[in-house]
């Protein structure tokens, strides 16, 4: 049996772990030879060597595993991207007919993704990840959220978006500037929608801009501090999703 030849760009060291445990039990003809859990030097490892199979985290500390992509002049592999939780990358990578994990990867699961690279390695039908990419770019560019009233909508720039706070089925919305609208969508929807370099969903109830956030108190989830004072609980489940901005 031949020989393929695979990497693995993933921040966790446990995830890289399991994913060579997995191989050896199920395909040992699939062979890592090389890790990389950062993008720098996520484009170094793809650079430098030829593979068949890339297993690919979808976030990277704070940055998205896409700007590797990017980097890359030809994609002569395919990708089974992997993640903890991105409802927008998972819609984006499902509608281009790629396959991806979700964390913790599941035994089952894993076997399923990988016999189905097998399969499409046979039919030698060219990769989709340029499309993907193309999706993902069209989607960054945009700095505008379009909020629904009652009367049509309103045009907003993310950049000016404080927090989001969850009330029933609908969001309120609060601005820098002490603004705050009331939209008649959940906040599941605005997760999905905003930059996940930027925004971070710390609790039910709440989701904040990054970049807005003035301090940290430690607890078992703890209190951020926004720059408008404003201080809102971190669910002890987020705290470590949040703290990686910093680190």
């Amino acid at each position: 049996m031949d020989t393929i030849n695979a990497i693995i760009i993933d921040d966790e060291k446990d995830s890289r772990d399991i994913i060579k445990i997995y191989l050896e039990e199920y395909f040992p003809s699939i062979k890592v030879i090389i890790e990389a859990e950062s993008v720098t030097t996520g484009i170094k490892a793809l650079t430098e060597n030829s593979i068949e199979l890339l297993f690919l985290d979808i976030q990277l500390k704070n940055n998205l595993s896409f700007e590797i992509l990017n980097k890359l002049d030809n994609h002569p592999f395919e990708i089974i991207f992997i993640t903890a939780h991105d409802e927008y990358a998972i819609q984006a990578i499902k509608h281009h007919a790629l396959d991806y994990l979700l964390k913790p990867i599941e035994r089952s699961e894993f076997k399923s993704s990988v016999n189905r690279f097998l399969e499409k390695r046979k039919e030698d039908k060219p990769s989709n990840i340029k499309n993907l990419l193309s999706f993902i770019e069209s989607n960054k560019k945009s700095k505008q959220l379009r909020l629904p009233t009652l009367n049509g909508f309103e045009v907003v720039n993310i950049e000016d978006i404080a927090y989001l706070e969850s009330d029933s089925n609908y969001t309120n919305i609060h601005f820098k500037d002490g603004k705050k609208t009331l939209v008649s969508k959940s906040m599941k929807e605005y997760e999905a929608i905003l930059p996940k370099t930027v925004f971070c969903r710390i609790h039910n109830s709440h989701i904040v801009n990054t970049e807005f956030v003035k301090s940290y108190i430690k607890g078992r989830g703890g209190q951020v501090i926004l720059n408008n004072n404003k201080v809102l609980n971190v669910s002890n489940n987020k705290k470590n999703i949040l703290l990686s901005f910093w680190k």
